[in-house]
């Protein structure tokens, strides 16, 4: 098992290796087939990055999505996780999200009696960013439109599609392992994450007009100190009205409100 000195040093060989090769411009007397080779490989190496950044955000106490209250950052000088990522990975803030984002549907949980790791929510697609299949991209591309359905997956359901995108990922058929294809980009992930997503939803969220509907309220409160409290929740049309005969009771343009049959507004709630 690599220690925490090791790996240190293990990834400073790397980093020094790498820092070699970019100085000497080696890219540049290669033959097309051996640049095609080394953007592979280099690829390779980006995404294995990527899931060592992610193991390592998944792991901190406090889990990865805690911001501003959990020691971690604090210790190194950084209001919050985001802030920490930002500057160790010279990245900016839209990036260190989505690093984070992606780190929190990796990790983990601990068995409470034994302390042993439990499963990870998206665990099959977990094995393909540690293998260097998928990275950043690739996860958030294959688990997006299945998160944003929320509930409406089931656990059941989502493992199966877990284990579908993993396979995809590496270029195996969704219903033949041995029928080969190229290896998944994240737009392809996307695309498969929608059908199944269409699958398994049918019904989809629930209209955004139909919700507003359901959700609308006005509730006048008790008298106190000579006012009464207001508290709702209006749809746009109503709202409209309603500021329109604020506009007309407040505005000291006019003389108060307008009486009843002439041009003014009525408000229907």
């Amino acid at each position: 098992m690599v220690g925490m000195n090791s790996t240190a040093e293990l990834l400073d060989r790397v980093v020094s290796d790498l820092g070699r090769l970019a100085a000497a411009d080696a890219g540049a007397t290669l033959s097309e087939t051996e640049k095609m080779e080394l953007l592979q490989a280099a690829g390779h190496a980006q995404r294995l990055l990527d899931a060592l950044i992610l193991e390592t955000v998944a792991s901190i106490d406090g889990g990865p999505g805690v911001s501003g209250v959990d020691t971690f950052p604090r210790r190194f000088g950084c209001r919050n996780i985001n802030e920490l990522l930002q500057r160790v990975l010279r990245t900016d803030s839209h990036e260190a999200g989505r690093v984070l984002k992606t780190a929190n549907l990796m990790h983990r949980e601990v068995e409470l009696t034994t302390g042993a790791p439990l499963p990870a929510r998206w665990p099959a697609l977990r094995e393909a960013l540690l293998d260097g299949t998928v990275g950043v991209s690739g996860l958030l591309a294959a688990t997006g439109p299945i998160e944003q359905a929320g509930p409406r997956v089931g656990a059941a359901d989502r493992l199966r599609a877990d284990a579908e995108l993993a396979a995809f990922a590496r270029g195996h058929g969704a219903t033949d392992p041995d029928d080969a294809a190229p290896p998944a980009i994240p737009d392809d992930l996307r695309v498969l994450a929608q059908v199944i997503v269409t699958y398994l939803d049918e019904d989809g969220a629930e209209p955004a007009d139909e919700r507003a509907l359901r959700e609308r309220f006005l509730t006048l409160g008790r008298e106190k100190n000579g006012v009464v409290s207001l508290r709702g929740a209006l749809l746009p049309d109503a709202a409209g009205q309603l500021q329109r005969l604020l506009d007309a009771y407040c505005s000291p343009k006019v003389d108060g409100p307008p009486h009843p049959g002439e041009s003014g507004v009525m408000f229907h709630p």
